[in-house]
């Protein structure tokens, strides 16, 4: 009885340290899915990141002062006023003779010229006592910059909603002095969420693709642009690079004549400067329907200031007869397909 009474409590035991690992692995498997899905949630906020360095704001009433004083131009030039004499400038003055027995002869005609009082013949005598002057232009220096308290009274509020209450705001004249721009974040603002090292650049030409992906390392700046050139066959510097290559093949080994090449000036450019990744890059060149090339006798040759790389290359045709012949290269200049 006292055996069973133990292997039962055995066997209670085992399952109780199974139920405990079980919960423990169900536990860890919850805490997994619990991040995974609030990564999940919250990775569309990261890559949408914005990069615009406006930040937004939205104009409140904290972001205007009123005006409590306006200035004004006062004019404190003390130069005469322009001055020309007119007829009330004029008057009749009296005559300052009385004829005396002088004035007459003896026959006691009148025998003087001067004027009397009687006389009508009085003339036209200034009177105002001004004088006229040149006339005066007035500058800025005849004037003189002064604060004025400035109507905070007024209502000047243009809301006819009648819902609407006044507020301080609606009286006066307020000036916006926040000194921030008012601004929301639009799909303008918002980055691009695919970093420079995982993107695909692309040059198409008439038969051919080349394309280069930056490695994580590259250091490649965000504006890079590719630029692909075809050594044109028959010219000279075709006929250089494809001895170079001929004979990199030999060396390595190789005794089949070359039956194709084609060479690419392959470069990266930011801000119209050449620039060469920091890690090896991989180059893809694709040429549209090449039935007569075999994928497996394409080589990858890159000619850098060193001499001439033979590259492992992995090449591809698709259903339509694409072969995409591809590599990794330390940097960017001229390579080619043999």
């Amino acid at each position: 009885m006292r055996q069973d009474a133990m292997e039962t409590a055995e066997q209670y035991k085992k399952a109780h340290q199974r139920k405990n690992r079980w919960y423990r692995v169900v536990t860890c498997l919850a805490a997994v899915v619990v991040f995974c899905t609030t990564y999940a949630l919250i990775l569309p906020a990261i890559t949408m990141e914005t990069k615009c360095d406006i930040p937004e704001h939205t104009h409140t009433e904290s972001c205007y002062t009123q005006v409590t004083t306006v200035t004004k131009k006062v004019l404190v030039c003390n130069a005469d006023e322009d001055h020309t004499h007119d007829e009330a400038c004029y008057g009749t003055t009296e005559a300052p003779h009385t004829h005396t027995d002088e004035c007459y002869s003896e026959s006691g005609e009148l025998i003087c010229n001067l004027p009397t009082e009687s006389d009508e013949t009085m003339g036209q005598t200034l009177l105002c006592g001004g004088s006229e002057t040149a006339p005066h232009q007035h500058t800025e220096a005849c004037f003189e910059t002064v604060e004025e308290p400035a109507d905070t009274t007024t209502l000047t509020c243009t809301n006819t909603d009648p819902g609407h209450v006044h507020t301080a705001m609606c009286y006066g004249t307020w000036e916006l002095t926040c000194g921030m721009e008012e601004h929301s974040h639009s799909e303008e603002c918002q980055g691009t969420d695919t970093p420079a090292e995982d993107r695909i650049l692309t040059v198409a030409g008439e038969d051919y693709t080349v394309s280069v992906m930056p490695g994580p390392e590259s250091g490649l700046p965000e504006n890079i642009e590719l630029t692909v050139t075809e050594i044109a066959e028959g010219s000279e510097e075709y006929e250089a690079y494809f001895l170079r290559a001929e004979q990199a093949l030999q060396q390595a080994g190789s005794a089949d004549p070359l039956v194709f090449a084609r060479f690419f000036d392959v470069k990266l450019i930011s801000d119209g400067e050449s620039v060469e990744p920091a890690a090896p890059v991989s180059v893809s060149i694709t040429y549209a329907d090449m039935e007569g090339l075999e994928s497996a006798d394409c080589h990858a040759v890159h000619f850098t200031a060193e001499g001439v790389e033979l590259l492992e290359a992995a090449a591809e045709k698709n259903e339509n007869g694409d072969v995409s012949v591809s590599q990794i290269q330390s940097g960017c200049s001229v390579v080619g397909n043999v």
